[in-house]
């Protein structure tokens, strides 16, 4: 789905979760997205005791060296 797709999904499903039970994530690098960015727009129109924010802090290198060597593990092991 394109920026566009994303700024215009995400305040739908967001008007509408709270009815549902039903968990939406939603992720985006925030350092690399402009403030008048579509989707951090989109993003911030979603409000209320049902939505929750959280900042995570970006994985280390070696942090991505680890998930990456177990997903390939993990690969190999499926396939075989």
């Amino acid at each position: 789905m394109g920026r566009r797709g994303n700024a215009r999904f995400c305040p739908f499903v967001g008007r509408r979760i709270h009815r549902t039970s039903t968990l939406f994530v939603a992720t985006y690098r925030d350092e690399r997205l402009p403030l008048n960015h579509p989707v951090r727009l989109a993003l911030g129109e979603l409000t209320g005791d049902h939505v929750i924010r959280m900042r995570l802090p970006p994985l280390s290198a070696a942090a991505v060296g680890g998930l990456a060597g177990r997903a390939h593990s993990t690969a190999r092991t499926c396939m075989s």
